[in-house]
């Protein structure tokens, strides 16, 4: 039951010792079934374990439907490079709760993307490096750098 807030935490652990382990979080995504009489009214908020809180819901005052969410997917960046193992907690609020208001949360999903354990280290041993005769140039690190080399790549967020 809704009422006027409802708060759901749940330990997880990230699927630590699984090859799906996620160490660093890139995105984390509630999947929700609810009913309500009137869903404008709801606000819904995740919280990480470090203690981000995300709004995946504003209220919406023009929004009187009555469908509730089926299976909706509400998505976070907010909590991007945190360790997503520990309490996550869910906040489901009526924000203009009357006598009248009626709602039940019947399944919530948590869904943790990101980055697993294994790291790629250029100064590894092990990592690949071309023979000295297929390169001119070397960086700081002694990767190759030169005319067959493709470009760096670069991400900007």
């Amino acid at each position: 039951d809704i009422g006027n807030k409802l708060v759901f935490s749940k330990s997880v652990d990230a699927c630590w010792g699984q090859p799906e382990y996620v160490r660093s979080l890139e995105h984390a995504q509630a999947r929700l079934t609810l009913s309500h009489n009137q869903r404008g009214k709801l606000a819904i908020h995740l919280i990480s374990p470090l203690g981000t809180r995300s709004t995946l819901l504003f209220p919406r005052p023009n929004d009187y439907s009555s469908e509730g969410f089926n299976d909706w997917a509400f998505m976070t960046t907010h909590s991007w490079d945190e360790d997503p193992q520990g309490e996550w907690t869910l906040e489901i609020e009526n924000v203009a709760a009357n006598g009248r208001d009626y709602g039940v949360l019947s399944k919530f999903t948590l869904t943790l993307w990101g980055t697993g354990p294994s790291v790629v280290n250029p100064s590894s041993p092990d990592f690949p490096r071309p023979s000295n005769n297929s390169c001119k140039t070397f960086d700081a690190q002694q990767i190759c750098i030169g005319e067959n080399t493709p470009p760096p790549v670069t991400l900007t967020i």
